[in-house]
């Protein structure tokens, strides 16, 4: 093998090596943008991002029910227990003014 072909081949394989690195290099940009753009769709269309009156500064997973016939309210937490939404001298909140219920 002559001095040329060696430096012929050597130029050739560091440009394959070279390209091999580009291609690897935007085929990992492409998917590290991929999974942020899935990401920020799958919050967004959730809507885990959205805040209820039952939240402060954090969301609280909190879930507003109502009940529509006597229009009390509860809050219902992730593992499904309810309890009743109380305001500032603990009264039930969002409650007709005939809240037993008997007109059901």
């Amino acid at each position: 093998m002559t001095e040329k072909t060696k430096a012929a081949e050597t130029i050739i394989e560091n440009a394959i090596t070279g390209a091999g690195k580009r291609i690897f290099n935007y085929i990992a940009t492409a998917i590290f943008i991929g999974w942020l753009v899935f990401g920020a769709l799958g919050y967004f269309l959730s809507g885990t991002y959205e805040k209820d009156t039952t939240d402060g500064y954090k969301r609280s997973n909190l879930k507003l029910r109502t009940d529509y016939g006597t229009g009390c309210q509860y809050l219902e937490s992730i593992g499904g227990t309810i309890t009743p939404r109380l305001g500032y001298g603990g009264i039930h909140i969002g409650c007709n003014e005939n809240n037993s219920g008997a007109d059901l």
